[in-house]
């Protein structure tokens, strides 16, 4: 994870950008977690 330039999206923050394509809104540890439980099972 990396910080990165204004995404424009205040209203639904936090938000993140996910390998320079999908942007996630309203971001929470329990969201995080999901995404990267979410990421490996696609990846493996």
């Amino acid at each position: 994870m990396q910080p990165c330039e204004c995404l424009g999206a205040c209203a639904d923050a936090p938000v993140m950008l996910v390998n320079d394509r999908q942007m996630l809104s309203f971001m929470n540890d329990a969201r995080l977690d999901e995404l990267v439980e979410t990421l490996k099972a696609a990846k493996g």
